[in-house]
C-alpha cells in the first residue's frame, strides 16, 4: 500500500490489519495524526513499514516483534513526534 505524499490527514486506519497479504506499507510524507495502532504488527507478510514525515505520536508497542512480523526488513519511523522507549525487542526481528 502506498500513499506517498498524498497529503492524507487522518488517522492510521486499524482495517490495515485485515491486509494480511500486505508486504510493504509506504505512508511517509502524509498528515498522519495518531499513534501506530497494533494491529499493523500482526500483519505477519509485512517487510516494510514507513511511516515517516507525519505527526504520529506516542510510543511502539512494546511487543513489536514479539507479534507477528517475522518477515519484517525495514521500519521508517523518523520525522514523527514519538515519545518513550525504543521497544527493546526489536532483535526478534530476524530480517531487521
Amino acid at each position: 500500500m502506498t500513499s506517498t505524499a498524498l497529503c492524507l490527514k487522518s488517522t492510521i486506519p486499524t482495517s490495515l490489519g485485515n491486509l494480511t497479504k500486505l508486504e510493504s506499507l509506504n505512508l511517509r510524507f502524509n498528515q498522519l495524526t495518531s499513534f501506530v495502532p497494533d494491529v499493523i504488527f500482526n500483519i505477519s507478510s509485512l517487510r516494510v513499514i514507513d511511516l515517516s514525515s507525519n505527526d504520529l505520536y506516542g510510543s511502539l508497542s512494546m511487543d513489536v516483534c514479539s507479534r507477528h512480523v517475522p518477515k519484517l526488513e525495514r521500519i521508517y519511523l523518523p520525522f514523527n513526534r514519538f515519545e518513550g522507549r525504543i521497544p527493546s525487542n526489536l532483535y526478534k526481528c530476524k530480517e531487521l
